[in-house]
């Protein structure tokens, strides 16, 4: 039986490693966002050209580095048990932004 992202998440959660740990783990993959966004924008304001390979690679980086942070994340707020606190106020700031463009718009 396959488990669910959720019950994924759940488990990685429930392992030894503690509260401060998985923080730190969070913070580490957050700066490897950061990397990959600065890489990035390098990138863009620097290659002329033919850069189509060197962009998609950078933006690949930033996939991946997002994909690592989403997960450490997950777990953090899984552990810290503010899921669906965080996703209700995530929910709540867009909805924001959306009716203040309307509004604007």
């Amino acid at each position: 039986m396959t488990m669910t992202y959720e019950e994924m998440v759940k488990k990685l959660a429930e392992t030894d490693m503690t509260e401060i740990e998985r923080g730190e783990n969070l913070i580490r993959s957050m700066c490897g966002v950061i990397d990959a966004i600065l890489n990035y924008k390098y990138v863009l304001d620097h290659y002329k050209g033919d850069s189509d390979g060197v962009i998609q690679d950078q933006i690949n980086s930033i996939k991946n580095a997002m994909a690592i942070m989403v997960g450490d994340a997950d777990v953090y707020m899984m552990l810290l048990g503010i899921t669906d606190k965080v996703r209700t106020k995530a929910d709540s700031r867009i909805g924001k932004i959306l009716r203040k463009m309307r509004e604007e718009g």
